[in-house]
C-alpha cells in the first residue's frame, strides 16, 4: 500500500486482473495480477454475471467456494440484533471474497453485488487439493486468510480512533490506493456504493457522509459529481486520516 497505515493491505499474489473495462481510465502500467488468475483457474468452477442486488451468499450459508471479483464490486455485510446494517468491506476487481469463512465452514456475512459484476466461483476443495502440490497456491491461501484478519483489525481501528472526517479521508485514500494498484488513476474514480452504504461501513449516518462530502468540496479537498470522485488535495487528506505523509512511488 502507499500509506503507512492503510485500511487494507494487498499482496500481488492476491490481485486478479480486471477482465473488462470499467468506468475508469486505465493507466499505462500493467498490474501483477495475471499470475494469480492463472493460479486460480484450475479450481474455477464457473464464472457468472450478477446484477445490483444479487447475492453471492447469505450469512449462515455453508462455505464451499471462494469468489473472485473480475469486474464490478461487491459489498459484504451483516445485520445487527437491532436491525442495523454493518458493512464489513467493499470488494473491487482483483479481490477474493470468502476466506473468513474457511475455519468455521460457514459464512458469517452476506455478500451482494453493488453493480453489474463478473464473479468467478473457486471450488475450495479443489483449490486445497491443488495447493498440496504447488507452493504458490499454499502461499496464496495463507495470504488470503491473513488479508482478511488485517481487514478486520484495520476496520476496528478505523472506527474506534478516527474522527468522522478522518474516517472519510482514510476511506477515499484507500480506494485511491486500491485503484492505483489495478492500473487506474488514483486521482479520479467512481464509487459504486451509496452514501448509506459508506456510512454503514464507517459507522456514520448517511447525513453525516453527505455533510462531509460537502465540506470536503468546499475546502477543495475533492470534487464529487454523483458517484464520480476526483481527489484534489491528497496531502491534506493524508493529514486528516492521520497517515504517514511519506508516499511510496508506484512502479
Amino acid at each position: 500500500m502507499i500509506y503507512a497505515n492503510p485500511l487494507q493491505s494487498e499482496s500481488p499474489a492476491l490481485r486478479i486482473a480486471q477482465s473488462q473495462a470499467g468506468p475508469l481510465q486505465a493507466g499505462p502500467r500493467q498490474t501483477a495480477a495475471s499470475a494469480s488468475l492463472a493460479a486460480f483457474e484450475p479450481a474455477l468452477k464457473e464464472r457468472r454475471t450478477l446484477k445490483r442486488g444479487d447475492h453471492l451468499f447469505l450469512a449462515g450459508d455453508s462455505f464451499h467456494s471462494l469468489y473472485a471479483v473480475y469486474s464490478g464490486s461487491v459489498k459484504m455485510f451483516t445485520v445487527s440484533d437491532e436491525g442495523e446494517a454493518i458493512v464489513f468491506g467493499f470488494y473491487l476487481p482483483g479481490d477474493v471474497i470468502g476466506p473468513e469463512a474457511i475455519d468455521k465452514r460457514v459464512h458469517g456475512f452476506s455478500a451482494v453485488a453493488l453493480e453489474t459484476s463478473s464473479i468467478g466461483q473457486i471450488n475450495y476443495q479443489r483449490l486445497q487439493a491443488l495447493s498440496q502440490r504447488t507452493n504458490t497456491l499454499q502461499q496464496l491461501l495463507t495470504q488470503l486468510y491473513q488479508r482478511e484478519l488485517a481487514r478486520e483489525c484495520a476496520l476496528l481501528l478505523l472506527k474506534s480512533k478516527k474522527s468522522a472526517d478522518g474516517r472519510m479521508a482514510s476511506f477515499l485514500l484507500d480506494l485511491s490506493t486500491r485503484y492505483a494498484k489495478r492500473g487506474y488513476s488514483p486521482q479520479e474514480f467512481n464509487i459504486s456504493m451509496s452514501r448509506t452504504e459508506i456510512g454503514d461501513y464507517l459507522g456514520l449516518a448517511s447525513e453525516t457522509i453527505s455533510r462531509i462530502f460537502g465540506r470536503f468540496q468546499d475546502e477543495a479537498l475533492v470534487r464529487i459529481q454523483r458517484r464520480h470522485v476526483q481527489i484534489l488535495d491528497q496531502t491534506r487528506l493524508v493529514m486528516l486520516a492521520g497517515l504517514s505523509t511519506t508516499v511510496e512511488q508506484q512502479p
